[in-house]
């Protein structure tokens, strides 16, 4: 079940080879990676109210690493700078996630075994 939560935060191309390759169910992170946007677009722009975020680097960080896809859609609507750190934070994000995922899960077999 980790392995297919594990890589929700990026991609869905990413995140099923991540999945797949850990031992996870594809079709599950699929489906989580696409609700994980829907629900990062929807509320990533109350939140940055919310909390008072003004700065356009830092909305576009937080939409881009948080809601990957979704999330930089909604950020090139909100500006430019969004949309462009956005894109940013994706890939990213992406990156570090292939990276460490293959740690962290044979890190948490060793804890629980």
């Amino acid at each position: 079940m980790v392995a297919t939560l594990l890589p929700k935060s990026i991609t869905t191309a990413i995140a099923v080879g991540i999945s797949e390759s850990l031992g996870g169910i594809a079709s599950l992170t699929v489906a989580l990676v696409v609700l994980t946007g829907i629900f990062g677009a929807l509320v990533g722009p109350r939140l940055f109210q919310i909390f008072k975020i003004d700065d356009p680097v830092a909305k576009g960080i937080g939409m881009g690493a948080g809601a990957h896809a979704m999330g930089t859609s909604k950020a090139i609507e909100i500006g430019e700078v969004e949309g462009a750190m956005s894109s940013l934070a994706i890939v990213i994000t992406g990156i570090i996630t292939v990276v460490i995922a293959p740690l962290t899960m044979n890190l948490l077999l060793q804890f629980f075994s």
